[in-house]
């Protein structure tokens, strides 16, 4: 019996979607719970204290002179952030009519098309989101709630696949003809090194292939797109070898789940940026600046942010065709955007949860409805799943590893979100890491949000999330909302914070500063806050009489 319940156990933590009867908050009624029928991505916390696994919160501040980036001693080198060169199209429309067939198969035809765009960098926005991004989690963290660019993200901005077979795959030593292909592609790179330029130069490399006619020519097409836009290295302007074999994967129609790896990169990259950041504004103005190397594509973080913060992005957006990539709506586009701390920690009520919504043909105009998993489990239902588990991701290389966990931000798949729980990490090796990512489906079934479906939150997670969030600061944050909802009250709180005085002026250690102009409307507020805490009261009271510690409690006295 200790072995079976051991197995279910293990069944049940390797399950994705939950169901259970919950106390919810919908968006309608932002002020009033109701039970319902919830779906969660696993795993839920068991309870509020102690076992919710809480992300690391920023400063809060809306003042965004504190949070300008003008005098940071930062030296920052967007190596992954490249543009196309001269004939890069050109080389894309010839390759694309002799081979687009095998793109599609290897699963980076729509990866390719993107990078025919420019994406021109905003680096204060890329600063200012950097700051919210909390390492542990691997999320943005604001006062609303956490988010992150998720598999999904990548998939669909990026074209990247979350299927196939993983990016450091080798070529087998039986594999002959691939092996033949790799010494003659490693031999022409050496060749360039040999040159002036000391290195395999990307310019140099098209120069060489482009149009060439050569038996070679797609692997080179291939390892020149791998390099400039996908895993670029730090050497900038340069082919890789180690991405070589991968080229020739490619070529040869094998899929390779490249979005996993973009992802971590990214990751990686936020990290670095943040520790940067960080480190700068704790030193004094003479100390020496700090310089980071960035290699990962960050252009599809600044799309993710435009695509889903509507009062950051270029306004109107390129018009597109059906067809074309969500990256064309952004191309050449530019917007020098004020105040972006304030819009971004004020940005509740318009945050996009879902523009991806439709992408996938697993639930494309689809109501909400539970599909079979087995025996046959489609590529787009597959898709979901990879997306919507925890899982470890494998960077570039295989040189680091980094957690995923997308049950922290449920609501951007349409699920509906409560506290979520620690997961342990599986980052022994890479093949550890893989072997994790690419586990068997366990559940029976996934439940597919529908189009049109609002997800919720618990009250439970109101209630964690309030808690956290209030005890990182001396000054309160509004938070009487919903994380993800609309603010009840839309007014800063500033205007009734409390200020610190100097003892010697003569007044008080505290008083309230009050516009005599406002006087009443302030009046009004407080009232209206009052009304709200009793509102918060009785939804606790309702959190509280459904809960198993209610039952204990009861059971305890008896």
């Amino acid at each position: 019996m200790v072995g079976a319940s051991s197995s279910s156990s293990s069944l049940q933590a390797n399950l994705i979607v939950e169901e259970r009867n919950e106390l919810m908050i919908p968006r309608e009624t932002a002020g009033h719970s109701f039970r319902r029928t919830a779906h969660f991505l696993r795993p839920s916390a068991a309870s509020v204290d102690g076992s919710g696994f809480p992300p690391v919160i920023p400063p809060m501040t809306l003042d965004d002179e504190k949070l300008s980036h003008k005098n940071l001693r930062v030296e920052v080198q967007f190596l992954g952030w490249n543009h196309p060169q001269q004939n890069w199209q050109t080389w894309i429309e010839h390759m694309h009519a002799l081979h687009h067939l095998t793109w599609k198969e290897s699963g980076i035809y729509e990866a390719i098309m993107c990078s025919k765009y420019k994406i021109h960098r905003n680096q204060d926005l890329i600063f200012s989101f950097s700051e919210k991004w909390c390492p542990e989690t691997n999320t943005f963290v604001f006062p609303w709630g956490e988010s992150t660019v998720t598999l999904e993200d990548v998939m669909a901005l990026g074209g990247f696949s979350v299927l196939g077979n993983s990016n450091f795959t080798p070529i087998g030593e039986d594999e002959k003809e691939m092996k033949r292909i790799q010494k003659i592609l490693v031999d022409e790179r050496k060749n360039i090194t040999k040159t002036t330029l000391k290195r395999a130069s990307q310019s140099a490399w098209v120069v060489k292939f482009m149009n060439s006619g050569s038996e070679i020519e797609h692997q080179a097409f291939l390892a020149y797109w791998l390099s400039r836009f996908v895993f670029p290295k730090f050497a900038k302007d340069s082919i890789g070898e180690t991405i070589i074999p991968l080229a020739i994967h490619l070529s040869r129609g094998t899929r390779i789940a490249l979005a996993p790896a973009v992802l971590a990169s990214m990751f990686k990259d936020l990290r670095s940026l943040k520790e940067a950041l960080d480190a700068s504004r704790k030193q004094s103005s003479s100390g020496g600046f700090h310089k980071v190397k960035l290699s990962s594509p960050l252009q599809l973080l600044q799309v993710w942010i435009w695509e889903r913060f509507p009062t950051l992005q270029p306004r109107p957006p390129n018009p597109t065709q059906p067809d074309d990539p969500k990256m064309a709506r952004w191309n050449l586009l530019q917007f020098d955007v004020q105040n972006i701390s304030t819009r971004i920690n004020s940005s509740a009520d318009d945050f996009l949860w879902r523009p991806h919504w439709g992408s996938s043909l697993a639930h494309k105009d689809k109501a909400a409805e539970w599909v079979r998993t087995k025996p046959d489990l489609g590529q787009g239902v597959m898709e979901l799943a990879r997306c919507w588990r925890v899982s470890e991701l494998v960077g570039p290389d295989a040189d680091y590893i980094e957690q995923y966990l997308p049950h922290r931000v449920a609501k951007q798949f349409g699920m509906d979100q409560d506290v979520p729980d620690f997961v342990p990490r599986v980052n022994s090796s890479p093949q550890a890491a893989w072997e994790y990512y690419t586990r068997p489906i366990e559940d029976e079934k996934l439940y597919i949000p529908g189009r049109l479906d609002e997800s919720s939150v618990t009250t439970r997670y109101i209630f964690w999330w309030r808690k956290l969030v209030s005890g990182t600061e001396k000054r309160p944050v509004c938070i009487d909302h919903p994380p993800g909802f609309e603010p009840k009250n839309k007014r800063p709180r500033h205007d009734l914070e409390t200020e610190t005085r100097d003892k010697g002026s003569g007044g008080s250690e505290f008083e309230v500063a009050v516009s005599p102009k406002s006087f009443m409307e302030d009046i009004a507020n407080l009232e209206k806050r009052f009304i709200d805490l009793e509102r918060d009261i009785n939804l606790y009271k309702e959190a509280y009489s459904s809960s198993d510690l209610h039952e204990e409690g009861d059971s305890s006295s008896e």
